[in-house]
């Protein structure tokens, strides 16, 4: 038993640690997901309208990167940049 654990703080690259933690990981937020009670958006929050735009690979990359920057995923960040825009806000 010992062994393993010294193995793992060792060798935490290893791809069955990380598998293994990955499957723990997931176990809990299962469990955490199924305890916690789902909150209901009110109509008026819904987004359903959807914006379908075309793009090169390069162009995607770069609305990846600058949303990643920001820590946001890709289509909130678009979202909150073509409304500034559309405002006129700078």
């Amino acid at each position: 038993m010992l062994q393993a654990l010294t193995g793992f703080f060792l060798y935490p690259h290893c791809s069955y640690n990380v598998a293994t933690s990955q499957g723990v990981d997931t176990w809990l937020h299962e469990r955490y997901d199924m305890a916690m009670p789902k909150q209901s958006k009110k109509v008026a929050d819904n987004r359903d309208n959807v914006l379908r735009i075309r793009l090169k690979a390069a162009e995607r990359q770069e609305l990846d990167q600058a949303a990643q920057e920001r820590s946001l995923d890709t289509s909130t960040w678009a979202r909150m940049e073509l409304i500034r825009l559309a405002r006129g806000k700078k």
